[in-house]
């Protein structure tokens, strides 16, 4: 976690402060520790920020000098997600403590019922079409203990 000091048009400055070579060699050893495929690169991590313009892809906050950026796993090692950039995402701290090992589809309808609509969450919302059957499960999951 490193807090960022400029604003959105200068993101090419802060992958120095990103520490992304120290992030995804943490990140891979993690992935290891859950037997999770996947490898990341830092110039992964570093393409995902640029690519973010520098905003929560879970709530739309810009990341500034008040924010600390974080790389989420969309679908957690517990549900089978895989460390790849397909499944990651920029988040900032608040959401990425609050959405922690939710199925994403679940932390998609929180994010909703409080008024939040990134595409992300648009996202998970259409791909997961959140039926009665399919919220049961959802909360099923979040009652599994993390392993």
């Amino acid at each position: 976690m490193v807090r960022v000091a400029a604003g959105v048009p200068m993101l090419r400055d802060l992958i120095p402060h990103l520490q992304l070579k120290r992030r995804a060699a943490d990140m891979n050893a993690r992935a290891r520790q859950f037997g999770v495929l996947g490898t990341l690169h830092p110039l992964v991590l570093a393409e995902l920020f640029l690519k973010s313009g520098g905003v929560c892809a879970w709530c739309g906050a810009i990341l500034d000098d008040a924010v600390i950026v974080e790389f989420d796993h969309v679908t957690p090692f517990r549900l089978r997600g895989d460390n790849t950039r397909d499944n990651l995402c920029v988040a900032c701290a608040d959401c990425n403590r609050r959405k922690a090992d939710k199925h994403p589809a679940r932390f998609a309808q929180e994010q909703a019922a409080r008024g939040i609509r990134t595409p992300l969450v648009t996202q998970m919302l259409e791909r997961h079409s959140l039926d009665a059957a399919t919220q049961g499960r959802l909360a099923l999951d979040d009652d599994e203990p993390a392993s």
